[in-house]
């Protein structure tokens, strides 16, 4: 399997896209037009990895909408994956790519969002609608499945590392405190970093980034392939350590193999 920057999802500015409502999320049937596309990458699997049980790759772009509804035109973000030809098999037979498709997966990015509503989450952002469906007779797979997540677009800046050092300590404070917070959800990024968190310095809220995007505290999922994109699942009711601010590099610790051993050396 390899991940790489693609061009599949193009030319979709103005297509129109529908979100089923969901009744158990309480999300409504919408309409959504695409305003621009922000980026896109792609996972690609090989014919050993497809035999070996692993799903099929996919597209996953991300995109910059608005309601049919909103007369506002307040934007979101969208992220829709499609599946793709296992790698080698792009420029194959109809009858060949159509013979790969398979029903809507289990996205990582979709589990997590309902996570959050599982857990009332409000550090991240809002979930505005989803659809998953099958691909046309022209698509890439014929027949093959397409999701799209809609989440809300809110303010903020990703967090970094000279940033959040350059803040007092009450606002420091307040960052770890609502980064605390945060980790109840039951999902966390699969990588640490700073740029992970998104920061509204207005209120004082972080926030996870989930996708390959920007969005902050009160912000949303990111899009290369990181973010909630290639989130993991964690035990909400697990025991809070202060680890986990060392782990995101919101705690200076000596640089010397014993340092999670002695937090009384952190400085915070």
């Amino acid at each position: 399997m390899h991940s790489a920057e693609t061009s599949f999802l193009v030319g979709l500015e103005g297509t129109e896209i529908t979100t089923t409502a969901r009744p158990a999320f309480q999300l409504p049937t919408k309409t959504w037009i695409i305003i621009k596309r922000l980026g896109e990458v792609s996972m690609f699997t090989y014919q050993m990895n497809t035999d070996g049980g692993i799903p099929p790759g996919f597209s996953a772009g991300r995109f910059l909408y608005y309601s049919k509804d909103d007369s506002t035109k307040e934007p979101a973000f969208m992220r829709v994956y499609y599946q793709i030809p296992i790698y080698g098999t792009e420029w194959s037979s109809h009858n060949v790519r159509a013979s790969q498709a398979v029903p809507p997966i289990e996205l990582v990015e979709l589990k997590a969002f309902r996570s959050f509503i599982k857990h009332a989450c409000s550090a991240v952002p809002q979930l505005l609608g989803y659809h998953e469906g099958q691909q046309p007779d022209d698509g890439i797979v014929p027949g093959g499945y397409t999701t799209m997540i809609v989440w809300e677009k809110v303010p903020g800046i990703p967090l970094s590392k000279e940033y959040f050092w350059n803040l007092d300590r009450v606002q420091r404070d307040g960052i770890l405190g609502n980064f605390r917070r945060l980790t109840r959800c039951g999902v966390q990024p699969f990588a640490s970093s700073f740029s992970k968190l998104i920061y509204d310095e207005s209120t004082g809220k972080i926030s996870k980034n989930p996708g390959n995007s920007r969005l902050n505290a009160n912000s949303y999922i990111q899009s290369h392939i990181p973010g909630f994109c290639m989130a993991v699942p964690i035990d909400s009711a697990r025991t809070w350590t202060d680890r986990i601010y060392l782990e995101y590099g919101m705690v200076k610790a000596p640089h010397t193999q014993h340092r999670y051993d002695h937090e009384e050396e952190w400085e915070f």
